[in-house]
């Protein structure tokens, strides 16, 4: 074996025995470059625009994806802050005790329209309560006409929310309805009416103490006006 690798490095510092293998080599080299010299860059240069294609390609349907899942995050943000601005809304509207004459249109198994009268126990701008012996489901949305003692009643729509079923087996349940389409001067018609409503109960409540200048139910027994007309000059 060492005989054999001598010879090897023998011949490989031997000038003249290794002129035919560089003969060879570049031969080689020359007939590559003059028959398919050419070829070898426009295949890489087709394999580098096939990659960078590709790479584009790739960020484009990147860039989608998290476009999508980003209009999707916004979505539903919008529609958390919508219902929390819906729920805290409905939450701040007064409701006050009220007995009105109100009624249910529904559609019997038949297919007719009927009208069912019922009467509220309590009232807000965003929703009511009535007594039904025969309650909706909850979920159900009802068209209805509430009477406020006014010239025109009001057309209403709403979705049964709650349903409070009473201890006497015979007893009506109570159905919180909450209003979903309420036109803007309907709303505000009902507005005042519960603030009137508030005004009458709270003047009911202090037998009649007003204040001395602006006439006003007293809030606290102990004065003769409120403080703020107290202040005010003249």
């Amino acid at each position: 074996m060492l005989a054999t690798f001598g010879a090897v490095a023998f011949e490989m510092r031997n000038p003249e025995e290794s002129d035919p293998l560089q003969g060879i080599s570049r031969s080689f080299f020359a007939s590559l470059e003059r028959d398919g010299g050419g070829a070898i860059p426009a295949v890489l240069a087709c394999v580098l625009v096939a990659v960078g294609v590709a790479v584009v390609v790739w960020l484009r349907k990147e860039a989608r994806r998290l476009e999508s899942e980003q209009r999707l995050l916004d979505a539903q943000h919008g529609a958390a802050v919508a219902a929390a601005a819906m729920h805290t809304e409905r939450r701040a509207w007064v409701r006050v005790p009220a007995h009105l004459a109100m009624t249910v249109m529904h559609v019997d198994p038949q297919g007719r329209v009927r009208y069912q009268p019922f009467e509220t126990q309590n009232i807000s701008a965003g929703g009511l309560a009535f007594l039904s012996d025969k309650p909706p489901a909850k979920g159900a949305a009802l068209e209805l006409t509430l009477d406020l003692g006014e010239r025109a009643a009001l057309q209403l729509r709403g979705t049964v929310v709650r349903i409070e079923v009473a201890e006497a087996s015979r007893a009506p349940a109570l159905v919180a309805l909450r209003l979903d389409v309420v036109p803007d001067a309907a709303r505000e018609r009902l507005m005042k009416w519960i603030a009137a409503e508030e005004v009458r109960e709270l003047t009911e409540a202090r037998k009649g103490r007003l204040c001395a200048r602006c006439r006003r139910p007293l809030a606290d027994t102990a004065d003769v006006m409120h403080s703020t007309c107290a202040s005010a000059p003249g």
